[in-house]
């Protein structure tokens, strides 16, 4: 029950570093279309179409931004993956990417890009499978431990064997 408290406030601090991280950088989008209304700046600050990049930025900024998009749910994926199933897991980071990303659109903290949501669901499988990996190598190494100290206390007794047997 205790483990289920700390787990919920790590998730809760998780999300508000999440939206607040652009406010933290000191990042603000407002100005950069000028004097356009509200609605127009929005519109300006939006990308629905995927792997559609500004190629006119340099390289290292987009693969710190790639990067940073990918590390950013990595944690997510790892914590998701020992509270809920897959299917859950991927609604909670549908659900929290699309409001992370509208609520600094309309906030002016950042741009609403598809290709950060996809990036997002990269980084989340990442840390998702990184646990699934560890506990399979965790079990893998288990098992392993299980069958040599069997096959040592079989060998031990059995006195006429000199031979440890491995099943």
């Amino acid at each position: 029950m205790k483990n289920k408290k700390i787990i919920r406030i790590i998730i809760l601090l998780y999300i508000v570093l999440l939206f607040a991280y652009p406010y933290i950088l000191g990042r603000n989008v407002s100005d950069i279309n000028g004097s356009l209304p509200f609605f127009d700046k929005i519109v300006q600050n939006t990308n629905l179409i995927p792997f559609n990049f500004n190629y006119d930025i340099n390289l290292d900024i987009i693969v710190k931004n790639v990067a940073l998009k990918l590390l950013l749910f990595v944690p997510f994926g790892m914590i998701m993956k020992k509270e809920v199933t897959f299917k859950q897991g991927i609604c909670a980071l549908l659900l929290l990417s699309i409001c992370k990303e509208i609520f600094h659109l309309v906030t002016f903290a950042g741009y609403f890009d598809i290709n950060d949501i996809l990036l997002y669901i990269v980084g989340y499988l990442i840390g998702w499978y990184l646990i699934k990996l560890g506990n399979s190598q965790k079990q893998f190494l288990q098992n392993a431990l299980k069958i040599y100290t069997k096959s040592v206390f079989d060998a031990m007794n059995d006195k006429d064997s000199s031979e440890i047997k491995f099943y």
